[in-house]
């Protein structure tokens, strides 16, 4: 007999916050979850099962299905059946990841926004944990750490875990923090809802029109962390990836995914580079361009000569004199033209910055 009351204690301490959110449609939930999905049938039940189950039940769990061909979508509508927390979207055709997380976050409506890959799971307690963390600091991230495993679940011995920056943050070096390989990735924090709703209003109109499939964490992260005031690494482990699934490692094996691979990681980063010049902030285009600068000086190369080398000197031209001619020397591309050109670009530089009258233009060429 007690063993039956504390089966119905424990069924209604479960179930009642999932009640009271199904009674109340208007409801604002204190945090959203988007799942993107593309041909998951083998991972999705684990990844839902994990937030579900969460200890923290103040959620909206939405799920953007990418034109999956393998059944994916009917396992979310039964739990969507089952689950009034969770949101179905449906893309028609695939439209790749960057413009699946995207919709699923211009949907959210939570204070907080996490996301997850269909492949990974979260531990039980890491969103009452993270939402602890950030609403008690006021942080706009709250990055948690991450266990890496392969397709049968072993943890990776090269590098098992991915663990964040352990400090709090509340100056210009954003940048830096999210430019950092241990940070590109969005499944591994929860974000508040402004910065990233506001990137994703940004990104989305190109994300329409360019199918990408890799290196979109890169570029989300790119233009949030321009709006992002504080950030907090904890210690606590949150997330498992499983890094034998994802995109990256289903291309191994395929030259022709591989390329394609290639060109969207070029895309990503010549927009974070070019967007940053035209918003008006250069410094954070040199950041990104003295970690990723193929891109950029390829793109410049296929432009006409007077429009690339206007372009180049909009970049270069809010340095300091001595940074504006190191760009100009390490300027490098494969057409013979422009190595030519831009050696008298450097030239030219050289001789404004010791004759005092650099403006930034390229009256050289």
């Amino acid at each position: 007999m007690v063993k039956i009351w504390q089966m119905t204690l424990w069924m209604l301490a479960t179930l009642f916050p999932v009640m009271c959110f199904a009674a109340d449609p208007e409801k604002v939930p204190e945090v959203s979850v988007v799942i993107p999905i593309y041909n998951g049938k083998a991972y999705l039940a684990r990844a839902l099962d994990s937030v579900c189950n969460q200890s923290f039940t103040d959620l909206e769990i939405i799920c953007v299905d990418d034109g999956s061909t393998d059944g994916s979508l009917e396992i979310l509508r039964q739990y969507a059946a089952r689950d009034p927390r969770i949101v179905v979207l449906e893309n028609v055709v695939n439209r790749g990841i960057l413009y699946t997380r995207l919709r699923g976050f211009l949907r959210a409506k939570g204070n907080y926004i996490m996301t997850l890959d269909c492949d990974d799971e979260f531990f039980p307690k890491i969103i009452e944990k993270a939402h602890e963390v950030a609403t008690q600091y006021d942080a706009d991230v709250v990055h948690f750490n991450t266990k890496l495993v392969n397709d049968r679940g072993r943890e990776m011995r090269m590098h098992r875990k991915k663990r964040p920056i352990l400090h709090i943050s509340d100056d210009q070096r954003m940048t830096d923090i999210f430019l950092n390989s241990r940070n590109v990735f969005l499944w591994d924090k929860m974000f508040a809802r402004d910065p990233l709703v506001a990137t994703a209003q940004y990104l989305f109109p190109w994300a329409n029109q360019n199918h990408i499939v890799y290196s979109e964490d890169s570029v989300v992260l790119a233009f949030t962390a321009r709006n992002i005031k504080k950030y907090i690494g904890i210690e606590t482990l949150g997330c498992i990836h499983n890094t034998s699934s994802g995109v990256t490692a289903r291309v191994r094996q395929n030259a022709l995914k591989s390329l394609r691979i290639s060109s969207d990681h070029r895309r990503v980063y010549l927009k974070m580079v070019l967007d940053t010049i035209e918003l008006g902030d250069p410094a954070y285009a040199a950041r990104l361009l003295h970690r990723f600068p193929a891109p950029f000086y390829e793109h410049i190369a296929t432009l006409p000569l007077r429009e690339g080398v206007d372009l180049f000197s909009k970049y270069i031209g809010p340095m300091p004199p001595k940074m504006r001619l190191k760009a100009a020397h390490k300027m490098r591309c494969t057409s013979p033209l422009w190595r030519r050109n831009i050696r008298r670009l450097a030239r030219a530089v050289r001789n404004e910055i010791r004759a005092g009258t650099w403006v930034g233009k390229s009256r050289a060429i």
